[in-house]
């Protein structure tokens, strides 16, 4: 393997845990959601006593459950995809659709990462408005992490897409030659 097939390869494999690092945590963030909100309605229903906590500590686990799990979704193949139209076409042309609509997604992601990181940084020092009084950075800072996250999933993405179209033309002219 060369030296560049190594650091991909390493790459790969750091951004592939960090991703599922990202959706544990997304999926603590969901297990918390449903046990705080399981708790406002016994507490509001039984007890006629609603919480000044759950709503407010719901949203923020929100937002960090869709972004911190956005990146690891995108491992699985599990975002929607319009496979009425994909699936009609032929495995290279799917390969090669997808990699054309990847580079506009990047570009996406990374205007994205780059803008709420400088919105994030605004809240460093800020607080909610609520009787909580949480510190607001890290509810605002996860979205340029989850989205760069995805950012460096997608560039995988692309690169393996890269890898499998150079492949096959590489492959066509011996199919063509009567070759296996």
């Amino acid at each position: 393997m060369t030296k560049a097939g190594k650091a991909y390869s390493t790459a790969r494999s750091a951004v592939d845990s960090i991703s599922r690092w990202a959706a544990v945590v997304a999926g603590m963030a969901v297990v918390f959601m449903a046990g705080a909100n399981g708790y406002e309605v016994a507490a509001r229903t039984l007890f006629n006593s609603p919480t000044l906590w759950v709503l407010e500590m719901s949203e923020y686990a929100l937002i960090w459950a869709v972004f911190l799990g956005l990146a690891y979704t995108e491992s699985i193949s599990g975002h929607i995809r319009m496979e009425l139209v994909v699936d009609r076409l032929r495995p290279r042309s799917r390969l090669l659709m997808e990699s054309i609509f990847l580079v506009p997604a990047l570009g996406f992601l990374a205007i994205l990462a780059w803008y709420s990181g400088e919105q994030a940084a605004t809240y460093f020092d800020r607080v909610s408005a609520t009787i909580l009084r949480l510190w607001l950075f890290p509810s605002h800072m996860v979205i340029p992490i989850g989205s760069l996250f995805l950012f460096l999933r997608l560039v995988i993405r692309l690169i393996d897409n890269i890898g499998s179209l150079r492949r096959d033309a590489a492959e066509e002219p011996k199919l063509a030659e009567g070759g296996h």
